[in-house]
């Protein structure tokens, strides 16, 4: 894996944790008792992190156990 690829796992990883943890804590009011978000951001972070980054690394996986070129690439909007 490529550093490349790697730091675009990672920060796609934190961006949707971040996401979730604001969904998971009751939407942007949150901001105001950062313990809970706190807490809800690293409930997130583990459900990514075994959740997205696994299903993205399959992807590649896969694509090269067919002998086809994969990456993950992140896409910043």
């Amino acid at each position: 894996m490529r550093a490349k690829e790697l730091r675009d796992l990672i920060i796609s990883a934190l961006v949707l944790a971040l996401a979730f943890g604001i969904a998971l804590s009751g939407g942007f009011p949150v901001f105001q008792q950062p313990a809970i978000l706190a807490f809800a951001f690293g409930i997130a972070l583990v459900a990514v992190s075994l959740g997205f980054v696994f299903h993205e690394l399959a992807h590649r996986f896969v694509a090269r156990r067919f002998n086809c070129f994969a990456e993950y690439v992140m896409w910043p909007l």
